[in-house]
């Protein structure tokens, strides 16, 4: 009697698979953020390029550690709420706040190594008595945006081999972190540049 297999495919978590990847981030370089708080008043901008060898796993912990505060209170209102009726207010609370509050912790601690390697350039741009102010890392800034949005681009176009582009990226940041001083020097003396707005 022949013995027959059968094979059972499990469906694909395609919203996790999206979410994961999202998290992961688009670029293995790091992340570009813009904070803005009302019309022109203030304007903060950060690059963080992660050391050579940072892994999808520690990016999706990065963006965790990055994203959690406010996702994981907005999470934890929502929760209380809708577990109001199951558990007393205080007990749900308490819940919420001690998962919330673990999250935070262990994702703390298991970026603390890559967050420390990492090179962050940041800017500052307010609106001051018609001028418009912007000071920290402003032309590192520039020039390192460019340099990676010429990078990506090359990649994207298929004129560069992954292991072209990871060497590349290599080079950048080597390149930057061995001027951590001159670039911590900027974002604390304030290096202003001035422009008229008209």
């Amino acid at each position: 009697m022949s013995e027959s297999h059968s094979v059972v495919v499990l469906p694909r978590w395609e919203f996790l698979d999206r979410l994961m990847r999202k998290l992961e981030g688009r670029r293995p370089w790091g992340y570009f953020e813009t904070a803005v708080l009302g019309r022109g008043t203030w304007m903060r901008e950060r690059l963080v390029l992660f050391p050579p060898g940072t892994t999808a796993a520690e990016r999706r912990a990065l963006a965790v550690y990055r994203h959690w505060p406010v996702a994981g209170a907005c999470l934890a209102i929502v929760l209380t709420i809708l577990l109001g009726g199951v558990l007393s207010p205080a007990l749900g609370f308490f819940g919420a706040f001690l998962v919330y509050g673990l999250i935070i912790w262990l994702s703390s601690n298991v970026t603390r190594q890559v967050r420390h390697e990492s090179v962050q350039l940041a800017t500052l741009t307010i609106l001051a008595n018609g001028n418009v102010l912007t000071y920290g890392n402003v032309d590192s800034m520039k020039a390192v945006r460019a340099t990676l949005a010429d990078l990506d681009a090359r990649m994207d176009a298929g004129q560069l081999s992954r292991g072209a582009y990871e060497a590349e990226r290599v080079a950048l940041f080597c390149s930057l972190a061995s001027q951590r001083d001159r670039l911590e020097g900027e974002l604390r003396d304030g290096t202003i540049a001035s422009d008229t707005r008209r």
